[in-house]
């Protein structure tokens, strides 16, 4: 789409970061890609991971557990 739209090939072949400092990444972060967190995550909400790589299952079950609370709906505070 980012191509069709026109956006420069250097921005759509940039890896994800959050910029903190020069040469960080998104997946050098997580400690795997973004197409072994996607397989995973499937796996996962399928019940299926017997064809998962042990240490990267447990790798995206730990950072599913440490972003739980992100993912919790907002108190809400009702009066009357």
């Amino acid at each position: 789409m980012a191509r069709e739209l026109g956006v420069p090939e250097e921005i759509i072949a940039k890896p994800p970061s959050a910029g903190l400092w020069p040469g960080q990444t998104d997946e050098g972060e997580m400690g795997i890609t973004y197409d072994e967190l996607d397989r995973t995550i499937s796996a996962l909400e399928k019940g299926d991971t017997r064809d998962c790589d042990e240490a990267i299952l447990g790798r995206v079950k730990a950072m599913r557990a440490a972003s739980e609370h992100k993912r919790q709906p907002i108190p809400v505070c009702k009066i009357g």
